[in-house]
């Protein structure tokens, strides 16, 4: 794009012209990713859509986390009911859609905890030997 215009270089490579400018405005992060060996990245830090309320993510966080901590069950649907009830943005609907994103971003998974273990080999051995 150096030698060339940006929109030559955009049709040439088969990408939207904004992109390159964009890229362009960005040459000395990326090439020091570059560097780095961390260009496996798909995005550079703070890339990306911004949520539309943090401070109410940050207290939905800290209330699961909460719930959590005293070996409470934590469910979807609590978490959609509490995400409306924190919100200070108008019309916010807390779609499984965002549920599934915003536990993604915080990295939460609900699973069911369980108490049943498998026996070690040590606990099978008589049971084993009786079998034989």
């Amino acid at each position: 794009a150096d030698k060339t215009s940006k929109q030559a270089a955009a049709r040439k490579f088969g990408v939207d012209a904004k992109r390159l400018r964009v890229w362009c405005s960005q040459r000395e992060e990326l090439v020091a990713l570059k560097k780095n060996g961390k260009s496996k990245k798909k995005r550079l830090t703070g890339a990306g859509r911004k949520t539309l309320d943090p401070d109410m993510e940050e207290a939905l966080f800290s209330w699961i986390i909460e719930l959590r901590g005293r070996n409470l069950r934590v469910s979807r649907s609590m978490i959609r009911v509490k995400a409306r009830e924190l919100s200070a943005v108008v019309g916010f609907k807390a779609s499984r859609g965002w549920l599934f994103r915003f536990m993604k971003r915080n990295g939460l998974s609900l699973r069911r905890k369980t108490t049943v273990c498998q026996k070690t080999p040590a606990d099978c051995i008589p049971k084993i030997i009786s079998f034989i």
